[in-house]
């Protein structure tokens, strides 16, 4: 696999980094790793240490490499890999396969994958894709369009990527399906450099926002629908706002944006 490695992906002029799948935390269930006859913590310790001599020697050989590692779910704040990794994703996130449909477990392992990483940019892929409501892979691989709650969960959880820095966001067919090069309409706001880290309340107990230099982000991960004041020059994409306000539906996100610059 390292020759592999460098002779078609981070050879000079090759690719910027590399995602390495199946980087579990531990060995998959049932494997006899070290070949002893025996399934027991020697196996997790084997396993890890494969997995860490090939990091090692990645790092070694491609010190200004972006180096990213899939377990399904994020990895543990006690796993060894951050040492010589930039991340790791977290696939089908906000879905009910493997990734967890917790908004809560989404954001607490996005926070602790990012502070992980040490001495070097840090980069956390965020994952969410249409194998939820107990869809199975192949009615995933057959799917023509998207529900109303494939749209809730893109936007919930492209918004919750974009309250934290090193974050990166995709949605597709999910697990052993991916690379659909699928546009939505909330990839074309230009919300500029972010003005500020995330702030807690702001528009209700439990909702989270940030601020950028174009407009601002809500997620709103209660159960409980929370509104957005309407203001001059405030817009949420092409959508004019109600009366008084914009409404943020429970588990849900939005993007706004500013016709005018808001000052510093």
């Amino acid at each position: 696999m390292l020759n592999y490695v460098r002779q078609h992906c981070l050879r000079p002029g090759g690719y910027d980094g590399l995602m390495l799948d199946c980087l579990w935390p531990t060995e998959p269930a049932g494997h006899d790793v070290n070949g002893d006859g025996i399934r027991d913590a020697r196996d997790t310790a084997a396993w890890q240490a494969g997995m860490m001599f090939l990091l090692r020697q990645l790092r070694a050989e491609f010190p200004g490499a972006i180096l990213v590692g899939n377990g399904g779910v994020p990895w543990p704040a006690d796993c060894p890999y951050y040492e010589f990794a930039n991340g790791c994703m977290h696939e089908n996130a906000l879905g009910d396969q493997f990734g967890g449909e917790a908004w809560g477990g989404l954001w607490e392992a996005y926070r602790t994958a990012l502070s992980r990483v040490v001495g070097r940019p840090a980069y956390h892929f965020i994952q969410v894709d249409v194998r939820a409501d107990r869809r199975t892979q192949d009615a995933a691989a057959r799917l023509s369009g998207l529900t109303a709650n494939d749209r809730r969960r893109l936007r919930l959880g492209l918004a919750t990527t974009m309250l934290l820095d090193g974050g990166y966001f995709g949605f597709d067919r999910g697990d052993c399906l991916h690379g659909q090069l699928w546009w939505f309409d909330e990839y074309d706001v230009d919300l500029g450099r972010p003005r500020g880290s995330f702030v807690e309340g702001r528009y209700g107990p439990g909702t989270f926002a940030r601020e950028f230099e174009h407009g601002f982000v809500v997620v709103n991960p209660t159960e409980t629908a929370v509104e957005i004041p309407a203001a001059d020059g405030l817009r949420q994409g092409e959508v004019a706002p109600g009366p008084r306000a914009w409404v943020v539906p429970p588990g849900d996100a939005r993007i706004f944006t500013r016709t005018s610059a808001r000052p510093p």
